[in-house]
C-alpha cells in the first residue's frame, strides 16, 4: 500500500506541474514547448537549490561542532529543521536517570519541557505548573552509533530528535552520527556528474565539458565578487574572439532562402497567370448546367402533392401552395369574424350606456316635477 501511495503522489505532483502550463486545446508542438519550459523550469529551481546549499553558510544558534557538520552534510531546507532540533535540546531538554541494560547499552530518561508547555496549553495549568510531565527513555551505544528513541522521530520523518542530541551531548559525542543521515536529505542526494575525457573528439562530449567548467568556475566564485567580475571580463573577451573567429552570417532574403531549400529560383518573366474570372461558391461538386438538370429530373418518376395531387415544383403536402393559400384564407376569415364580434360587442354596450343615461335624466326630471307641485299646493 505505501508503494501505491508514493506513486499516485509522485502522479499528483507530475500532474500539478504540467497542469499549469498544459491544457487540452493545445497541438502536438504547443504541448511539446510548454513541456520543456516546465522541465527547465524544475532543472532550474534544481540548481538555485543546490548552489544555495553548498555556498550559503546559514545562522548557526550554537557554537557545537555537531551544528556545523549537520549544515555541511544536509540540504538547506533541511537542515533548518535539524537545527530547531539541536537548539531546542539546548533550553528544553533535562536528563532524569541513567540505567545500564543489556550488551553495553544504556538508557537514558529524558524530559522535554517544551513538550509539557505544548500539552498544557491545550488543558490548563494548575497554580502556575504544567499539569502533565513528559519523558522519554533513549537506548544508546555510542560506540556503535546506536540511538533509539520513544519519540518515534526517527522512524517518521528520518531525522534525529532532541532527545538523541541531548544523550549525544552527554556521551561526549562531538561529531554528527553519520549513519542516520540518509541520503534522500543530503547535499550528495544526486549522483555526480560524469566525468568527460578531455581527448573525446565527439562535439557533444565537448560540449558538456565546456558546460561543466564553466558552471564549476561560477559556483566557486559565486561568493568572490571580485574574482566572479575578472572571469566575467575573461568570458567577454572569449566571446569577441569568437565572433571575431567566426562571423554572424548577413541575413538573407526570404525568397532566396526558400529557392536554396527547394533548389529552383523565381523566372524573371512570368507566363503562367491566376485566371481572371474563378467560382469558388458553392459545393465542391461542380456546377451543373440548367439543360443537365433538366433531363436528370425527367428519367426521374415524380411523386404527386397528397392535396393538390400536382407534380409541379416536385413538392410535398408540407409545402403545398394550394394548403398555404387555404390556411391564410382561414386565418383571414377568423380574424374577420373576431373582428366582427368585437364591433358587435362595442355597440351593444354603447346601447346600454345610452339607455342608462336617458334613465337617469328622466328619473331626475320626474323629481323635480315632483317638487315643483308641492311648492305650489303649499
Amino acid at each position: 500500500m505505501s508503494v501505491l501511495m508514493r506513486t499516485s503522489s509522485r502522479s499528483e505532483s507530475e500532474n500539478n506541474a504540467y497542469g499549469r502550463l498544459t491544457s487540452i486545446d493545445l497541438t502536438l508542438w504547443e504541448f511539446y514547448n510548454h513541456f520543456d519550459s516546465v522541465v527547465d523550469c524544475q532543472k532550474f529551481a534544481q540548481r538555485k537549490n543546490d548552489h544555495d546549499s553548498r555556498y550559503t553558510i546559514p545562522n548557526f544558534h550554537t557554537e557545537l561542532q555537531i551544528e556545523k557538520e549537520a549544515s555541511e552534510l544536509y540540504t538547506l531546507s533541511i537542515f533548518f529543521d535539524v537545527q530547531t532540533e539541536i537548539y531546542a535540546y539546548v533550553i528544553s531538554c533535562m536528563s532524569v536517570s541513567v540505567s545500564d541494560v543489556d550488551f553495553g547499552k544504556k538508557k537514558y530518561v529524558i524530559q522535554d519541557t517544551g513538550e509539557d508547555e505544548k500539552i498544557s496549553r491545550r488543558h490548563r495549568i494548575v497554580k502556575g505548573k504544567p499539569l502533565y510531565d513528559v519523558f522519554y527513555e533513549v537506548l544508546c551505544k555510542p560506540s556503535e552509533e546506536f540511538y533509539q528513541c520513544t519519540c518515534k522521530r526517527f522512524e517518521s520523518y528520518r531525522l534525529l530528535c532532541r532527545h538523541i542530541f541531548y544523550v549525544i551531548r552527554l556521551s561526549k559525542v562531538k561529531n554528527f552520527p553519520k549513519k542516520y543521515v540518509l541520503r534522500h536529505w543530503s547535499q550528495d542526494s544526486l549522483p555526480p556528474p560524469s566525468v568527460i575525457q578531455a581527448s573525446g573528439d565527439s562535439p557533444d562530449m565537448i560540449l558538456r565539458e565546456i558546460f561543466r567548467s564553466v558552471e564549476y568556475c561560477v559556483n566557486r566564485y559565486a561568493n568572490e565578487p571580485e574574482l566572479l567580475q575578472k572571469f566575467r571580463d575573461h568570458q567577454v573577451q572569449l566571446m569577441e574572439k569568437a565572433d571575431a573567429d567566426v562571423p554572424i552570417p548577413k541575413k538573407t532574403n526570404k525568397r532566396d532562402r526558400i529557392a536554396s531549400i527547394l533548389g529552383v529560383s523565381q523566372p524573371k518573366e512570368i507566363i503562367i497567370n491566376v485566371p481572371k474570372q474563378v467560382s469558388t461558391k458553392g459545393s465542391r461538386k461542380r456546377i451543373k448546367s440548367s439543360i443537365e438538370r433538366s433531363i436528370n429530373l425527367s428519367g426521374k418518376r415524380r411523386k404527386n402533392c397528397r392535396f393538390c395531387k400536382s407534380s409541379m415544383n416536385d413538392h410535398n403536402q408540407a409545402k403545398c401552395n394550394a394548403i398555404r393559400a387555404q390556411v391564410a384564407a382561414k386565418k383571414a376569415s377568423d380574424k374577420a369574424a373576431v373582428r366582427e364580434m368585437k364591433q358587435k360587442e362595442r355597440l351593444a354596450a354603447k346601447k346600454a350606456r345610452l339607455a342608462e343615461n336617458n334613465a337617469s335624466v328622466l328619473a331626475a326630471k320626474k323629481a323635480r316635477l315632483a317638487e315643483k307641485n308641492a311648492c305650489v299646493a303649499t
